[in-house]
C-alpha cells in the first residue's frame, strides 16, 4: 500500500504575496518574444510608439496593447513630453527580477559543476 503525502503548506505573508504576483507579472511579460524585442528597442533609448512598431507586422492598438502590458509589469514607463509619449525602459522593474534569477545562481552552477563531474568520470572510464 502507497503511502499518501500531504501537500506542504508554504506560509506566505502579505509581503511575499505582493512579490510574488509582482515577479509573476514581469516573467509573465518577458514571456512574449515581441515584448522582448520592444525592451530590446527601448534599451538603445526612449521611443514612441511608432517607433517600437515600426519592426513589427501589427497593428498600432496590438503594439500599444504590448507596451501596456509591460507597463504594468513594471518594466517600462510612459512619459509625455512636448505633446509625445515616449516609453522608456524603467530599471528598477528589473531589480526584482536580477534578484530572484541571483539567488539561483548558485544552484545553476553547482549543477554545472555536476555536470562537468560527470562528464570527466564517463571520460576517465570510457577514455
Amino acid at each position: 500500500m502507497k503511502s499518501q503525502s500531504t501537500p506542504r503548506k508554504i506560509k506566505i505573508n502579505a509581503r511575499t504575496a505582493v512579490s510574488a504576483n509582482s515577479l509573476t507579472q514581469k516573467f509573465s511579460a518577458l514571456a512574449d518574444p515581441t515584448r522582448r524585442a520592444m525592451l530590446d528597442r527601448l534599451a538603445a533609448g526612449e521611443a514612441t510608439l511608432t517607433e517600437l512598431a515600426a519592426p513589427f507586422n501589427m497593428t498600432l492598438p496590438a503594439v500599444a496593447k504590448h507596451l501596456r502590458v509591460l507597463e504594468q509589469s513594471g518594466l517600462v514607463v510612459r512619459d509625455e513630453t512636448t505633446g509625445h509619449r515616449y516609453a522608456r525602459i524603467l530599471p528598477s522593474g528589473f531589480e526584482e527580477v536580477g534578484a530572484w534569477l541571483g539567488q539561483r545562481e548558485e544552484f545553476r552552477a553547482g549543477g554545472l559543476a555536476r555536470l562537468r563531474t560527470f562528464i570527466e568520470a564517463g571520460a576517465k572510464r570510457h577514455g
